[in-house]
């Protein structure tokens, strides 16, 4: 859904996971001025699987903005998030924030960041 964060363009999601779920998210954004996206994920039960991958290419002038928050609060969660920005402009900007919360007691749970 589309709002305004400081006067930046910005799209929101926020989805909670049920147990035994798949989420996949593919995002690319080129060209534009500013642009913002928030995502939130949360799994809400055990033996969930998150995939996020995002493409962002910022020219002259541009900032593309992402922000995530992923948490893990069960059991064999697996998450994996894919960020790629290409700045191809001295005037242009890119923004990764990336947060992951794994809020249940040990398990195995494979998280891999990657920031390229």
């Amino acid at each position: 859904m589309p709002t305004a964060t400081n006067n930046l363009p910005t799209n929101s999601l926020s989805l909670s996971q049920a147990a035994e779920s798949n989420y996949a998210l593919t995002e690319a954004r080129v060209g534009g001025g500013l642009s913002r996206h928030d995502v939130g994920v949360e799994q809400a039960g055990a033996d969930t699987r998150t995939s996020m991958r995002h493409f962002l290419l910022a020219g002259p002038s541009q900032l593309h903005d992402l922000h995530s928050k992923l948490s893990l609060s069960h059991p064999r969660g697996e998450a994996e998030q894919l960020h790629k920005c290409i700045v191809a402009h001295s005037t242009g900007k890119g923004v990764f924030d990336g947060n992951v919360k794994v809020s249940c007691a040990p398990h195995p749970v494979p998280v891999f960041p990657l920031l390229l």
